[in-house]
């Protein structure tokens, strides 16, 4: 007794549910009667619900061999083809399904054994090839029989290969359509092909017992016996089961998903070490769990930890052959279970463990309910774009028999990329082979590159071993990053200089230049003209005439002056006296001036005499740069560098940002940054005779950045009145008259430009906003065209990068003494491809916000793995990710992504989509609304000189290019984006369609042409429902795959056209499919 208790704890799940149902059965209140033959009266026979599954999922991509599924059998001997031949036509003579095709009535499919339905087979002799090109050209071969489809409706729905290789060796290569073929199919290929080659080749009987029953009679049988009382139970669990599971696991994917997927696939194989098997072997059986349990846990750990997602389904196949006659059947039985994972915070792996065993063993139980009905019941959403339900499966094989003579030998599990298809995103396939576990991942190259896979699989090794060695371990604290992700990670945080700074402090760029260039033209203003000389002496009379009223080091001294050449004076004064500058644009309004002034606790103001009466009401003394007595006093101080000594730890300047609160807040940037940003602004290749364009307002970092740039290099800054700095052809106008040959512009301000006008214009920096293709193709032929990113709390710039027109422009490598982190909520590093907050390190951090020690303590955290004590990281909001190539991507703001009825999208990704239509110079995506009522909303800029595009054809754009969740409802089209002083987009002056309707299609009255209405006839006939409006879409109102296939027949045959199923999935609305019959009978 005790053997058979261990035997039974022994069996997979899969084996013991099969056994405790074939228990139940045996244990039913009366005999039981089994499934019954069908009669033989040529009555069509239904498909089972896996068959149709399959069937419909043919019919979506009728050209494509997705679901071909191939077997092999090495023959150690030399067989004719007589008699592969007839072992193949007996093995068809005693299972009918290999003999059945599947014609359709109406969008209706049948089953059709046929009589007689010999596979094709073809034999190729490989031996006259050389030995090392044998193995090659069978393996091109195959892959070529695998690759073709079948076709559904006439059959054969399989066919043969033989290959002659050697004299004494011969392999035969199967391919069949899934609808007809599983797994376990395979088990039962090999014992009776075996057993009818052998047949046919000494004449003798094979010895299988005869069948007691076929496919279709199974098929038949399934649809009738699940009653209404067992189907309710388990429709109750599953529906519970299901309630509120995301509809897609949002994995790191190499490239967005696209509008429909192409199934193109490639596997990986890999294999564990005997070592690790044996751990997980123990592991399991400590904690009472099999070995599909346990690898099905650990494939869970890895997304988890891989992706970040905390609720995820994974899909499962089963046998589903709960009764003993079907196990000696060829055919295609499987089902798919759904398996939900929670990992909320403190969760170990023991203790995932135990949940996925618990949920595993319930979902088993209750295996029976068919996946299509599941799928129908939770309305998960039916899309071209990624399956319902699950898109991540996991596959346990018992691979303990391979490699004998005489059997079915999977295909190379080596460890390279073999191209084939994908039926999901991502599938791990575990073989047990006794000694080791070997596996494979099948992936979508849709989404993922090759590389992304292999860090996988390194990934999946890193994780057994830590669970192995520590399973109480929580999930968080288990290392995920490969070793070529932590050596990139190194080497990018290596860049901190071992020489000291050329320059300690922001006025040390000056002096440097001033000593070097003395007579080079420093500034050009509308009021003079400086030279390096001039500006420096300028600048040390103006810090002596600032000692002399007392100002002392780190005093606050606003500085709101226009575009002069004071401006630039007072600046570099303030820093040369050991100020703290205080920017101020005079543009802005008086109450945001007033508020920076009171919060700074700034006594002396710099200023001009026609700006003197925006700041009468404060409390700070005004110094008139343009008043005589101050001139005069200026003019009586000495010209040489001030005796004040500038630590770099010392501030230099304050600049206001906005706040989330709508308070401003005064980040307190100290000199010791800007050595090292001054050397990493050499890869712009400024020299003397560059013109630097002074375009960002003085209150922005920006402008910090356009000094350094051009002082820096010895270059000329030219400034302009704030009029005139007018993006468009004011601008262009005046890039061209003042030969302005480098520009630090915004993405937006750029896109106002065009390229081919400005010559003169050989460097482009831009900042401030994500940078995009559109513009890195424009502008990159020819001119040298950089993306700077940095926020204000990182000394004006953290990372640049050399654009290319090939790719959207990434955030590049760190300026020489930052370092960047990308982290998870547990500030923990994340692996590459997973979307992460960007923490900045290193010397250019400011010191934190102007007296607000709460808020400087919250975006400025303890670095977790700095080595030096009290080192800081700033959390800057943004969500980057590290792509497959070691490059950084920018994908948002934090407080900008969205989740939208379960989807988490990334409204900069549609932005790109609609930018690219040529009818659009740029575009923005928010969400509006509260609650149920939140929706996508597109706004859009049209390209000038084209046709203005309708919020129709933007719509039909992006439903050809993105998942359908990720199409806006509505969209308003603006001559042009609200902006704010720094040229940046100003989301909040955005329209709000809600309130008042832009969208011209959400106006007109929902109205049906002839089309329409016949379309939405259709509708009501197959549905069985109210005659639907315009906009219904198809799968909300009660349709599903069946009826599917039935409303497109039916469409089809009313109008006399031959629209394919997938189409409905494209247009799901009436109008939608009625604008695509309209188009078919065009």
């Amino acid at each position: 007794m005790e053997d058979l208790h261990t035997r039974i704890a022994a069996l997979s799940p899969e084996h013991r549910a099969l056994f405790e149902s074939r228990l139940r059965a045996a244990a039913g209140p009366g005999p039981d009667p089994g499934i019954p033959r069908r009669p033989d009266d040529g009555a069509p026979v239904p498909l089972s619900f896996a068959q149709h599954r399959i069937w419909f999922l043919d019919q979506l991509e009728p050209s494509r061999a997705v679901y071909n599924v191939s077997a092999s059998l090495m023959l150690r001997r030399h067989l004719t083809t007589a008699v592969v031949r007839g072992a193949l036509d007996e093995l068809t003579r005693r299972h009918e399904v290999l003999r059945t095709v599947f014609p359709s009535d109406d969008g209706e499919p049948r089953q059709r054994v046929m009589d007689r339905l010999s596979p094709p087979l073809t034999e190729t002799d490989l031996r006259e090839l050389p030995e090392s090109d044998r193995a090659a050209a069978a393996l091109s071969r195959c892959e070529e029989n695998k690759r073709r489809p079948f076709d559904l409706a006439s059959g054969p729905l399989l066919r043969c290969l033989l290959l002659r290789l050697r004299d004494d060796e011969t392999l035969l290569f199967l391919t069949f359509h899934h609808t007809v073929f599983d797994g376990w199919s395979i088990g039962v290929l090999r014992r009776d092909l075996t057993a009818l080659l052998h047949a046919a080749e000494t004449g003798e009987a094979s010895g299988l017992p005869a069948l007691p029953v076929q496919y279709a009679d199974f098929a038949l049988w399934q649809r009738r016996q699940l009653d209404d009382r067992r189907l309710a139970e388990l429709l109750g669990y599953w529906r519970e089961r299901m309630r509120g599971a995301p509809p897609v696991i949002d994995l790191p994917f190499d490239r967005p998903r696209p509008a429909v997927t192409t199934n193109e696939g490639a596997q990986r194989g890999f294999a564990l070490s005997a070592e690790v098997t044996a751990a997980l072997r123990e592991l399991g059986t400590a904690c009472g769990t099999t070995p599909f349990m346990t690898m099905l846990t650990l494939f869970a750990a890895l997304l988890h930890r891989w992706s970040g997602e905390q609720d995820m389904v994974i899909g499962t196949p089963v046998a589903n052959r709960a009764r003993s006659e079907l196990d000696d059947l060829i055919g295609f039985f499987t089902n798919n279970l759904a398996i939900r994972v929670g990992t909320g915070p403190g969760t170990s792996f023991r203790g995932l463990l135990a949940q996925v065993r618990q949920t595993t063993v319930d979902a088993l139980a209750r295996q029976d309910l068919p996946f299509e009905r599941l799928v129908e019941e939770t309305r998960a959403e039916r899309t071209l774009t990624h399956n319902p339900l699950f898109q991540v499966v996991f596959v346990m094989e018992d691979g303990q028999d391979a490699g004998e003579l005489d059997t079915l030998v999977p295909e190379g599990h080596g460890e390279t990329h073999t191209p084939g298809s994908a039926k999901f995103d991502l599938t791990l396939t575990i073989t047990d082979s006794g000694s080791a576990f070997a596996g494979s991942f099948e992936y979508s190259t849709d989404l993922f590159e090759p590389v992304t896979i292999d860090r996988l699989t390194e990934r999946l090794d890193l994780l057994a071993r830590s669970v192995t060695a520590d399973p109480d371990l929580e999930l968080a604290a288990l290392p995920v990053l490969t070793g070529d992700e932590n050596r990139h990670l190194r080497q990018v945080n290596a860049a901190v200089e071992d020489d000291p700074p050329q320059h300690r402090t922001l006025h040390g760029v000056l002096e440097d230049a001033a000593r070097r260039r003395p007579e080079n033209t420093a500034v050009e203003a509308p009021d003079r003209h400086l030279t390096y000389r001039q500006l420096d002496e300028a600048a040390n009379r103006l810090a002596h005439y600032l000692l002399t009223l007392g100002v002392e080091a780190e005093q606050p001294i606003g500085v709101a002056l226009d575009e002069t050449a004071d401006a630039v004076v007072a600046a570099f004064g303030v820093l040369k006296a050991g100020a703290v500058l205080l920017p101020l644009d005079p543009a802005y309004p008086a109450a945001r001036l007033d508020h920076v002034l009171r919060r700074s606790g700034a006594q002396l103001l710099l200023t001009r005499r026609s700006l003197a009466d925006r700041f009468a009401g404060n409390d700070v003394t005004p110094v008139l740069m343009d008043d005589d007595t101050v001139r005069a006093a200026l003019a009586d101080q000495p010209g040489d560098r001030p005796a004040v000594s500038v630590p770099p730890q010392q501030l230099a300047y304050v600049i206001f940002t906005s706040g989330s609160t709508g308070v401003p807040k005064g980040v307190m940037v100290p000199h010791r940054g800007i050595g090292s940003l001054t050397r990493s602004f050499e890869q712009f290749a400024q020299g003397p005779g560059s013109r630097v364009l002074r375009f960002a307002s003085p209150s922005f970092d920006a402008s910090v950045m356009e000094l350094l740039m051009t002082f820096g290099a010895g270059a000329t800054l030219v400034l302009e009145p704030r009029a005139e700095l007018v993006p468009g052809e004011d601008l262009a106008r005046l890039i061209r008259e003042r030969r302005i040959s480098t520009v630090l512009l915004s993405p937006s301000a750029l896109s106002t430009l065009t390229r081919s006008e400005l010559p003169g214009l050989r460097t482009v920096v831009m900042g401030g906003e994500a940078a995009t293709l559109e513009l890195a193709q424009q502008w990159c032929d020819g001119r040298d065209v950089f993306n700077a990113y940095g926020p204000t709390e990182a000394t004006i710039c953290a990372t640049i990068a050399r654009c290319s027109s090939g790719r959207v422009p990434p955030l590049g490598r760190p300026v020489a003494g930052c370092t960047l982190h990308v982290l998870d909520d547990t500030l923990s590093p994340v692996p590459f491809g997973r979307q992460g907050e960007l923490y900045l390190g290193g010397v250019g951090l400011a010191r934190g916000y102007l007296a607000q020690p709460d808020v400087t303590a919250a975006r400025f955290v303890p670095d977790p793995s700095g080595t030096e004590p009290g080192a800081r990281l700033y959390r800057t909001g943004d969500l980057v990710r590290w792509c497959a190539d070691g490059e950084l991507e920018f994908l948002g703001r934090a407080d900008h992504q969205v989740k939208l009825r379960g989807f988490r999208i990334e409204p900069g990704e549609i932005e790109t989509r609609l930018e690219d239509h040529p009818g659009v110079r740029t575009a923005v995506v928010l969400v509006r609304g509260e609650g149920a009522d939140r929706r996508l909303v597109g706004y859009a800029v049209p390209a000038p000189g084209g046709e203005r595009p309708t919020p129709a054809d933007l719509r039909q754009w992006l439903k050809d290019r993105l998942p359908g969740y990720m199409v806006p409802e509505l969209f308003v089209m603006l001559d042009a984006l609200p902006t704010t002083p720094n040229g940046k987009l100003d989301r909040d002056a955005l329209p709000d369609p809600l309130e008042r309707s832009q969208d011209t299609d959400r106006q007109r009255p929902p109205l049906l042409d002839p089309v329409e209405e016949r379309v939405a006839e259709i509708w009501r006939e197959v549905l069985g429902i109210a005659l639907p409006g315009g906009a219904d879409n198809f799968f909300e109102v009660g349709g599903n795959s069946l009826s599917a296939t039935r409303l497109v027949a039916r469409v089809n045959q009313v109008f006399g056209i031959r629209l394919p199923v997938r189409t409905l999935f494209v247009e799901s609305t009436v109008s939608g499919l009625a604008r695509s019959v309209a188009a078919a009978r065009e």
